[in-house]
């Protein structure tokens, strides 16, 4: 657990960069709702579930 000095660092400069903050907060909200909103895990289940129902439930024969 050798990183704490590295860490340390990095939270010291985003304590004194609230404008990098709120980027980071922005950028995260938007990938959070991109990959895990109701509509986006919908859409991944359903694509899923589209692959999995189109393959045969028996390999196919060499």
């Amino acid at each position: 657990m050798g990183a704490a000095g590295p860490l340390s660092a990095a939270l010291e400069a985003l304590c004194a960069a609230p404008a990098r903050r709120a980027e980071m907060g922005r950028a995260a909200r938007l990938h959070c709702v991109a990959n895990f909103s109701r509509d986006a895990v919908v859409g991944q289940m359903l694509e899923y579930y589209k692959r999995i129902l189109g393959r045969s439930p028996y390999p196919a024969p060499v």
